[in-house]
């Protein structure tokens, strides 16, 4: 009676295995079968005549003019200050001639670049603006 319990406790793991091995082999059976279809033909597309054009579509609506930056470069020797016209705003700004020293943004449209120290050579101050 021992032995029949455990029979029956071993069954269900038995039946799973083969089923998994049914499973495993129609899976490899169906990539086999794909493989053999694929080699099929010549593998050349098939020709097919270009059809006539067709009407022209509605027009879309219209497109905005787009964002224009305006760049001002301006030269100083020290303290520099530069400005946007009222209409516009500062999109960035930024120094170049190799000083150290700190762009305060006074306000949308007005900037100031201060120099560390004396500079030697004149300072490029760079400002880009944008319509508001």
């Amino acid at each position: 009676m021992d032995t029949q319990v455990k029979l029956i406790a071993v069954a269900p793991l038995i039946q799973a295995a083969i089923l998994a091995d049914r499973r495993a082999r129609t899976i490899l059976q169906l990539g086999v079968l794909c493989l053999l279809l694929t080699a099929c033909g010549d593998g050349q597309p098939a020709k097919v005549e270009k059809g006539e054009r067709g009407p022209p579509g509605p027009a879309g609506p219209p497109g905005s003019s787009g964002t224009a930056i305006r760049v001002i470069v301006t030269e100083c020797r020290g303290l520099c200050a530069v400005r946007c016209e009222p209409d516009e705003t500062i999109l960035n700004a930024y120094a170049l001639g190799g000083v150290a020293g700190k762009m305060v943004f006074d306000d949308f449209n007005r900037a100031t670049f201060r120099p560390q120290g004396r500079p030697t050579a004149p300072i490029k101050v760079v400002l880009a603006c944008i319509p508001k």
